[in-house]
């Protein structure tokens, strides 16, 4: 318990670490460990910190952060329709965000209890007090930040006039960070995890990148121009974020990143760093069976999805920022792209989904890949060894 003489020495103590520099150069998972840890060992009895961090990602409205004493911080990712479930609605957290800039409860008292009872799961776990208190952050939102404690008869006044003394100062690290995540967030979704890194770690300068080698994925649906022609535009949509899901999945499954879709196409690479170009190959064929197997089985399911050709090629490739002043793409680009997009346009030819170059083969020990000789690609000056699935 902080005794009434050491209280504004433990509130000093608490405020002088958020503003120094160690705390501003931790993630916000340490942060929260940090500040449990900080406060437990200026005598609070603090057993539980719980906040949020808001994101621009299209399926995710939030990542929960729970702080637990003895067992440090944990993260979930919380869906858009969690706000809107009744669970979430009967809590404390919902009255916050409609506008009580803070709410106390002590668990052992009937009558504070009843009107959450959301809580009665806390007060089961040990809590015996729960504080949680509003946070405005500069561009209207209010996010919040929970504190509960275990020990019998909760937190004395002095500790909860200690807390709202420290909470806004713990709020504005957590807009500082929710605004960095909901950044992060946006530019994963559109750049893949990758590039996004490169991108938030300052690699966004107009002609800046890497020579790198890649095993490269050129996919592209058959049909898709007569369906857009046949149906309307928000089932055509539907469509595509079917097959993507689909493709991007068995990519990602194998540590690729797809880095663009051209219409119906998509440009993906598997780079050649662990394991180098052996490795990233294995990656890149394994990936192109795992879509083209889930493909099927939706299809055995009644799904209504086209077919796909998907080209396999490996080599070096540009890889970074391209494109004009005001518009800029991370991508890649160099010869190994254009053979696997050539490629490609062989599927439908030769009637086949999947087609593999020797040079990718190269690089294999699969023995079921079928040799189909050597083509001639438009724009390629010679012929390319092509595989396939037996």
């Amino acid at each position: 318990m902080v005794g009434e003489a050491g209280t504004e020495a433990a509130v000093s103590a608490v405020l002088e670490w958020f503003l120094g520099d160690a705390c501003r150069a931790l993630c916000i998972e340490d942060t929260l460990d940090a500040m449990g840890e900080l406060l437990c060992a200026q005598g609070f009895p603090v057993w539980r910190i719980g906040t949020s961090l808001f994101t621009s990602h299209p399926e995710i409205h939030a990542r929960e952060l729970v702080w637990s004493r003895g067992e440090g911080t944990r993260a979930r990712e919380m869906p858009y329709g969690v706000v809107e479930a009744p669970a979430f609605r009967a809590s404390p957290i919902a009255a916050v965000f409609a506008g009580e800039p803070r709410i106390r409860c002590r668990l052992w008292i009937d009558e504070e209890r009843a009107r959450f009872p959301v809580l009665d799961d806390l007060a089961r776990e040990g809590a015996t007090d729960y504080i949680v208190n509003g946070m405005r952050f500069s561009d209207g939102r209010i996010n919040c930040i929970s504190v509960a404690s275990d020990r019998p008869g909760g937190f004395t006044d002095a500790e909860c006039e200690s807390l709202r003394r420290i909470l806004p100062l713990a709020s504005m690290r957590i807009e500082l960070e929710s605004h960095r995540y909901a950044m992060q967030s946006l530019l994963g979704v559109y750049l893949g995890p990758n590039a996004a890194a490169r991108v938030a770690t300052g690699a966004f300068r107009r002609g800046s990148g890497e020579r790198i080698e890649a095993a490269v994925w050129f996919s592209d649906l058959r049909g898709f121009t007569e369906l857009g022609d046949r149906r309307p535009p928000d089932e055509v949509v539907a469509t595509l974020d079917a097959h993507f899901e689909i493709i991007g999945g068995a990519v990602e499954a194998e540590g690729g990143e797809i880095l663009k879709f051209i219409g119906d196409a998509v440009l993906a690479i598997f780079p050649c760093r662990e394991g180098g170009p052996e490795a990233a190959c294995a990656r890149a064929v394994r990936a192109a069976r795992r879509c083209l197997t889930a493909m099927d089985a939706a299809r055995a399911r009644g799904a209504p999805l086209l077919e796909v050709g998907v080209a396999l090629h490996v080599g070096e490739v540009m890889y970074g920022n391209i494109g004009p002043r005001s518009r800029l793409d991370f991508t890649v680009i160099g010869a190994a792209v254009n053979v696997a997009s050539r490629v490609e346009g062989l599927c439908k030819t030769l009637g086949r989904r999947l087609l593999v170059t020797g040079d990718v083969v190269a690089h294999l020990t699969d023995a079921t890949l079928v040799p189909l000789g050597a083509h001639a690609l438009r724009g390629i000056t010679t012929p390319i060894t092509l595989y396939t699935t037996g």
